[in-house]
């Protein structure tokens, strides 16, 4: 089954923010971004989506990527 792999805090370094800016530029709260930071999340709702991606000038793409597992027997 494939895995959804959140990579907000690799997009945060590159972008230079810190846990604290980010709080106060998307309007989020420091558990929301910490569990997300952290892949302690099930589900995102989009306006967190568009919120991250606002702050941080960037595509969904750029905090999360599907893996799919390798095929066997191939």
């Amino acid at each position: 089954m494939s895995k959804v792999e959140i990579s907000l805090l690799e997009t945060m370094a590159k972008k230079g923010v810190t846990p604290r800016e980010l709080e106060l530029e998307s309007g989020l709260s420091r558990h929301a971004i910490n569990s997300m930071m952290n892949g302690d999340v099930q589900r995102v709702d989009f306006r967190v989506l568009a919120k991250l991606c606002d702050a941080l000038d960037c595509e969904i793409q750029d905090l999360m990527q599907v893996k799919r597992p390798a095929a066997e027997g191939r």
